[in-house]
């Protein structure tokens, strides 16, 4: 918008400038072309014209320094706007390798049964929403969804260790879910469904 107001201004300013100058010109055209002096009206006219092309010239200076004002701060709130977008890429893809590599864990987890293996998929969970997931923003659809996929692996690998110190924590995630079942449907409901009924098998709220 004010990239708009710029260039209005700065083209009605020109246009002014020209007529003025031209009239302020009048003068010392009027002889050479009419072979006589000019009449009084011109040289008032053009003395009239001298006067408002100096206010004139303010005026733009002020314009400008305004305009540039304007203009800066605008080009600043896009530059924070682009820096904040891409922030929240990146932010999404952390999130996203750590939840994917928890994941993993946990799947070597289902075929050894090995304890420290599932102790390492929470630990990785616990990261990707530490770390990054918990600054994501859930108005958005993309950052929503994977905000509760962490949730979801969250919070069934506590119930799965079965430890009571993990119980607020799995019941926070299993409410979270819950909220937001109505919004998803097919194999990530069922999946999320499947997710707070172990979790409230395994962490009844009191």
């Amino acid at each position: 918008m004010s990239k708009q107001i710029i260039t209005i201004g700065v083209v009605v300013g020109t246009v002014v400038a020209l007529a003025v100058v031209f009239g302020i010109l009048q003068p010392v055209l009027w002889k050479p072309i009419f072979g006589e002096t000019p009449p009084s009206q011109v040289t008032d006219l053009s003395l009239m014209l001298t006067l408002f092309l100096a206010l004139l010239t303010i005026g733009i200076a002020v314009f400008g320094v305004g305009a540039w004002r304007l203009l800066r701060e605008e080009m600043k709130a896009e530059m924070e706007a682009a820096v904040l977008r891409s922030d929240r890429r990146v932010t999404r893809a952390l999130a996203s390798l750590l939840a994917n590599v928890g994941y993993t864990r946990y799947i070597d987890y289902e075929v050894t049964q090995y304890p420290n293996q599932l102790d390492e998929a929470i630990r990785f969970m616990e990261e990707a929403w530490g770390d990054y997931g918990r600054f994501l923003e859930d108005s958005d659809a993309e950052s929503e969804l994977l905000i509760c996929q962490i949730k979801n692996n969250r919070g069934l690998f506590l119930a799965i260790r079965e430890r009571s110190s993990d119980a607020s924590i799995a019941r926070e995630c299993s409410d979270y879910l819950e909220e937001r079942l109505g919004d998803y449907g097919g194999q990530v409901a069922e999946s999320w469904i499947d997710t707070i009924a172990t979790i409230q098998r395994i962490f009844p709220k009191p």
